[in-house]
């Protein structure tokens, strides 16, 4: 989710195949409630298909789908209007945090700052970081 988050919300979404399912999530989700958009993402046989592909290609154990898990992704994106939100699905919507400088990146010194309160307010830092960013070289 922290994947489908973060494609679909800032600046890595300017870089989407307007005929991609994505790109069709996109437009039609500003209209949609939270659970509209949960029933539409939870429906798509194109994300279902992406989503067992990859989890084939994956390291770790799945856990049985029956049983409660107590883990959930957040994705760190920098909005147009130049803020960072946190976006937590559990959450009723993005949460503002910083403004980041005009040309900072979001590997920049504010954007670590906000990751090093959330690590100092949890206890469990069993985590991992995960940027979407233009390519380098």
């Amino acid at each position: 989710m922290a994947l489908l988050h973060a494609s679909l919300n800032g600046y890595p979404s300017a870089y989407l195949d307007g005929s991609s399912p994505l790109a069709s999530f996109k437009q039609q989700m500003p209209s949609m409630d939270g659970i509209s958009r949960a029933e539409l993402i939870e429906s798509s046989k194109e994300l279902r298909a992406q989503n067992q592909a990859s989890a084939r290609d994956g390291q770790s154990v799945a856990p049985d789908a029956e049983q409660h898990m107590d883990l959930h992704y957040i994705s760190l994106v920098r909005g147009e209007n130049g803020f960072l939100y946190l976006l937590d699905g559990r959450q009723n919507g993005p949460i503002k945090l910083v403004k980041l400088d005009d040309q900072e990146s979001l590997l920049g010194s504010k954007t670590i700052g906000e990751v090093k309160k959330m690590m100092a307010n949890n206890k469990d830092l069993e985590f991992s970081i995960v940027a979407l960013a233009p390519r380098l070289l």
